[in-house]
């Protein structure tokens, strides 16, 4: 409740810029909906600049359009939300195809690093790394010269595994 209440009277005089340290810390599912609802508002509607300072991921997808990660005092990653999850992918994608997957592995060789594949019935499905000289495109033009592709697509990092990524590469 009384996070509840700081809120409330932080956000009563409609500030231009307000900053938050771990908004949601201590409120139940209904709450934390209620203040994400009133933070979207103020951004729309009274056009007020949100800080949101958090380890919370789920929050940073939610609500924010730019992200910077600090690390040891240190920014080591900023930038939009979704050019940061975009540049963090690396590359990843994950096709679903029919057909000869020793066949197709082997011929894909070193183009492309497989991460892990699984089988259920025919259908292999398939996490790959495509080397930054091969597009999506280009993959798909070579892949179906050899297998049937059933569906591929980018694979779309969550903040979290961003952030762990991240961090663990910058030493942590």
């Amino acid at each position: 409740m009384a996070q509840k209440i700081q809120f409330i009277a932080t956000v009563l005089h409609r500030p231009e810029l307000l900053i938050l340290d771990e908004p949601f810390s201590g409120l139940d599912p209904i709450n934390a909906a209620l203040v994400r609802d009133e933070m979207f508002r103020l951004v729309k509607e009274e056009g007020t600049t949100l800080v949101l300072s958090t380890h919370n991921m789920g929050s940073v997808e939610a609500l924010c359009d730019e992200v910077v990660l600090l690390h040891k005092g240190q920014k080591i990653l900023s930038g939009p939300t979704d050019e940061v999850r975009e540049s963090a992918r690396q590359g990843r994608v994950q096709a679903v195809v029919r057909g000869n997957l020793m066949g197709f592995v082997a011929e894909m060789g070193a183009q492309a690093e497989l991460l892990h594949s699984s089988t259920e019935g025919d259908c292999h499905t398939l996490d790959l790394t495509l080397p930054d000289s091969w597009s999506m495109p280009a993959f798909l033009k070579w892949a179906v010269q050899h297998v049937e592709v059933l569906e591929a697509r980018p694979v779309r990092l969550s903040m979290e595994e961003v952030f762990v990524q991240t961090v663990e590469s910058a030493g942590a």
